[in-house]
């Protein structure tokens, strides 16, 4: 891409400097302007990664509402099972004597 445009940049000498010691102590830029474009870049992909961290803890707060929905109904499911496990075992204990009972009478015969 051909570079047509340009933007100065007013500072001191000695930020000057310091940005050309970044630039030749890294290696990982090819010249001042290349250092500063990529700062930009990684600016302008900061501010937009905030946005959407912001929608992802949105999303996040949804979700934990959804798993307290479902952690709710789970409750209540448990609660409905413990109580048919009762309502078995004392139907179990009325069925068994009731054969109990039976089998005395039959017994007698």
């Amino acid at each position: 891409m051909v570079k047509d445009d340009q933007i100065l940049i007013r500072l001191n000498s000695e930020q000057k400097k310091a940005w050309k010691e970044h630039v030749e102590e890294h290696g990982k830029y090819r010249d001042l302007t290349d250092l500063i474009e990529q700062c930009v870049e990684d600016r302008i992909t900061d501010d937009e990664d905030e946005f959407s961290l912001e929608d992802d803890l949105e999303m996040l707060y949804y979700e934990i509402d959804e798993v307290k929905d479902q952690n709710n109904n789970l409750k209540q499911l448990s609660e409905k099972i413990e109580r048919r496990q009762a309502t078995n075992q004392s139907l179990e204990e009325k069925m068994d004597e009731v054969l109990n009972k039976i089998d005395r009478e039959m017994g007698n015969f």
